[in-house]
């Protein structure tokens, strides 16, 4: 009968492994009987923001004014769960909708009544183009019907026309809310002529043939801060490129 050896720390080592293991699922099953003992846990800076939806600068902030508890270790800053829950709980952070509701009569007087309802529908379609993405990661875009295609554009459309920032150009360093607006006004009458012609059927691929999505994504830069009555060309350039689709293949 042949003897197999093993050397003591050799065999240990697996072992000990697997008591920690145990130790690591007996913990978490505490955890799921017990959800306080979340609480006791410590999360860096990046968890904080993450679960507070804030900036990392705002999270300075509040400890500079002793807003929030938090511990130090080597230069490392720790919150507990419990006092992320207790600023949520007693609402000591104010979400972006919040100050939405607040300035919302300003921009009604001083800039145009449908600002912030133009606003929500531009987040309403951004909203969207995240959901779409998460299918397009998995299948690719191709399979999409055609009116998540044109969300998916549009929002292409928001975010390098309207979101993206270019602080070296003269007409990008500073916009006018005024203009802003114009822009949005132009994005979502692009959005409803080009929804319009996709309910009559006429695929993403053909609207695409026409360089309507791209005028209209430099529009920041073509579009001057003293001549915003240029926008009322676009509008009109927009008609054109629905009567063109609708007489080429209606």
């Amino acid at each position: 009968m042949e003897v197999i050896t093993f050397d003591s720390a050799a065999f240990r080592k697996p072992q000990s492994d697997l008591n920690k293991i145990m130790e690591f699922i007996e913990g978490q099953q505490k955890r799921q009987h017990d959800p306080s003992a979340d609480d006791e846990m410590w999360i860096d800076n990046y968890d904080a923001c993450t679960f507070l939806k804030i900036s990392e600068r705002t999270l300075q902030r509040l400890r500079a004014a002793k807003k929030i508890t938090y511990s130090r270790l080597d230069r490392q800053v720790y919150y507990q769960v419990k006092e992320i829950k207790r600023m949520l709980r007693n609402h000591l952070i104010r979400s972006n909708e919040e100050y939405l509701q607040d300035l919302s009569p300003w921009y009604k007087d001083h800039v145009n009544k449908n600002f912030v309802d133009m606003r929500n529908q531009l987040m309403g379609i951004l909203n969207s183009e995240s959901s779409l993405m998460e299918i397009v990661k998995l299948i690719g875009s191709d399979v999409l019907p055609d009116d998540q295609k044109l969300t998916l554009e549009i929002a292409r459309v928001i975010r390098l026309g309207f979101l993206q920032q270019n602080a070296f150009h003269p007409d990008d360093t500073c916009v006018s809310l005024e203009k802003q607006y114009k822009m949005m006004e132009v994005i979502l009458y692009l959005y409803k002529k080009s929804k319009a012609l996709v309910t009559m059927g006429m695929p993403m691929s053909v609207l695409k043939e026409d360089k309507i999505f791209d005028r209209v994504v430099s529009i920041k830069y073509d579009v001057p801060n003293d001549r915003l009555d240029l926008f009322d060309t676009y509008k009109k350039d927009i008609d054109t490129f629905y009567d063109k689709v609708l007489e080429k293949n209606g």
